[in-house]
């Protein structure tokens, strides 16, 4: 019998579900407040939107050699129920496909692929993955309908920490975090879209263990039909899930 572990076939792509498990609501200064909120109402209120970027992510938090490092990550969405991600790196592409009706989880190098249950939001199917498969889904912490409310409540402090150059734009430096983690988001003056993102995790050596830079952002795309209808490729084989803990 074969077996797909989520946590392995997909590795986390970007900062995904960090934020998840804080039961406190940030308090906000008026600066951070506003770019927060600027940045949420213009992702939140695209109903399809494409986006691409690239995560480096630190050898410490990559417990298997299977796992993709540094990537290349494109994404998007159909509001309220339809997500594709593609992540490609180290000779690897793994593919994401999330709807209502169920979804998929696919390699493309071993050709092995594995479905799960759908649900009726993209975020339910982003929470369940997580929870039940180990599969934190790419850039989960900015495709929900409300990141103003998620990184508030994932966090304990959110401060303004200046004005700065990144990535080319002008940006609104936010820093955040929790006693296990500290994120920094840096938010474009001029379009309101995350520039980068990074997160260092409490324990370990060095700083940003993960980085997302957001390479483009396109909130009026044109999705090609089909691009979120899963199809075996030719010599693919289904296989099932190891779950967390099996």
């Amino acid at each position: 019998m074969n077996y797909l572990n989520g946590t392995r076939i997909l590795l986390a792509a970007g900062c995904a579900a960090a934020l998840a498990g804080c039961t406190t609501m940030a308090t906000l200064d008026p600066k951070s407040d506003g770019a927060l909120k600027a940045m949420s109402d213009k992702l939140a209120g695209a109903d399809q939107l494409s986006v691409s970027a690239y995560r480096k992510l630190d050898r410490q938090l990559i417990d298997n050699p299977n796992m993709i490092g540094h990537a290349s990550i494109e994404a998007h969405i159909h509001r309220p129920d339809r997500a594709k991600a593609v992540v490609r790196g180290s000779g690897e592409e793994r593919r994401l496909y999330l709807g209502k009706d169920g979804s998929t989880i696919h390699s493309r190098n071993s050709n092995f692929y594995a479905h799960f249950p759908g649900h009726p939001t993209i975020e339910k199917a982003c929470d369940k993955a997580s929870e039940k498969l180990g599969i934190h889904v790419p850039m989960q912490d900015f495709l929900s309908s409300n990141p103003y409310r998620d990184f508030k409540s994932g966090s304990d402090t959110i401060e303004h920490a200046g004005v700065e150059r990144v990535g080319g734009q002008t940006c609104d430096h936010l820093k955040g975090g929790r006693e296990d983690l500290e994120w920094h988001l840096w938010i474009s003056q001029s379009s309101h879209l995350p520039v980068r993102y990074t997160i260092t995790v409490a324990g370990l050596k060095g700083k940003d263990h993960q980085q997302l830079d957001f390479k483009k952002w396109n909130l009026a795309p044109r999705i090609a039909a089909g691009t979120f209808e899963f199809t075996p490729p030719k010599g693919s084989r289904e296989i099932e899930f190891l779950l967390p803990g099996e």
